[in-house]
């Protein structure tokens, strides 16, 4: 089970809940959850034993949310459960969205693209036949997403636009690299 704080949002924490639960015929013991996901923090490890049909939820961990999973538009996780039967044999299970499946839990971010662009002009010279007038165009990204190939186009006869495009540009920030005369 997945549950995010905020929005899903750059900086929010997904929590997640392991729920193990031993469907076999004995009790086992030591029950550990792992997880690969760099940056996931478990808490409740180990849980000392687990009855027949027992369950517990004491294993939680917390994830923060980065902008390569914004990107990504989702975050998906699974994990191992290992135990060990009463001849201390290890007994494992992949988490799923259901105890009869492996599928990974996968929680989906809201994307948001968004970018804002500002065209200004300086005259070189006194505004009279054969000046230039040489413009700065600023390109902020305005949503939650890395955009990428930022170009920009200008349908004025004449006009030569230089540094464009721009590779990659993150949310919050902007660039006035690209200029035309």
């Amino acid at each position: 089970d997945a549950v995010f704080s905020g929005t899903g949002m750059l900086g929010d924490v997904i929590t997640y809940t392991f729920t193990a639960t031993n469907t076999g015929t004995t009790t086992m013991t030591n029950v550990v959850v792992t997880d690969p996901m760099v940056g996931l923090i478990l808490t409740g490890n180990p849980i000392a034993s687990l009855e027949v049909g027992a369950s517990s939820s004491a294993i939680t961990g917390t994830y923060t949310i980065s902008q390569t999973d914004i990107d990504a538009g989702t975050v998906s996780n699974s994990a191992l459960a290992t135990a060990q039967d009463p001849d201390g044999n290890d007994v494992t299970d992949i988490s799923g969205t259901t105890k009869e499946n492996d599928t990974q839990t996968v929680t989906t971010l809201t994307q948001n693209p968004a970018i804002a662009l500002v065209k200004s002009a300086v005259i070189n010279g006194a505004g009279i036949l054969g000046d230039v007038i040489t413009y700065t165009f600023t390109v902020e990204n305005t949503g939650n997403t890395t955009l990428t190939n930022v170009t920009v186009t200008d349908p004025m006869v004449g006009l030569t636009i230089t540094e464009s495009p721009i590779d990659s540009l993150e949310p919050g920030d902007s660039s006035d690299t690209i200029t035309g005369t």
